[in-house]
């Protein structure tokens, strides 16, 4: 229908991950240079971001009008695909339900 927005929220279970809250987890994640890192889930590629540029980033994402992810990673794949398994140093992942909030928020 014309003029409707597109809630990606409920269409995707799209929860964006904030910039800080993705560098916090590569740090702890200990990703290394030369390491292979699936994101299963990439959305616009916030995890990816913070991926140091010497690691080998395979992105997968059902929805491709979310984002180019080219620009954050050497592998894309758009949609559901057996063939981003392989040996990965990391996997990321994204619970698909957001988090309760804190009081007071």
């Amino acid at each position: 229908m014309a003029g409707e927005v597109t809630d990606f929220q409920k269409l995707y279970q799209f929860y964006e991950t904030p910039p800080e809250l993705a560098r916090r987890m590569v740090a702890l994640a200990d990703v290394r240079d030369g390491q292979k890192v699936l994101e299963p889930s990439a959305g616009r590629g916030a995890i990816l971001k913070a991926m140091p540029q010497t690691v080998h980033r395979t992105a997968v994402e059902l929805n491709s009008s979310l984002v180019d992810l080219a620009a954050h990673a050497q592998r894309v794949l758009y949609g559901i695909s057996c063939s981003a398994m392989g040996n990965w140093a990391l996997s990321t992942a994204s619970s698909p339900t957001p988090l309760p909030q804190r009081a007071g928020r």
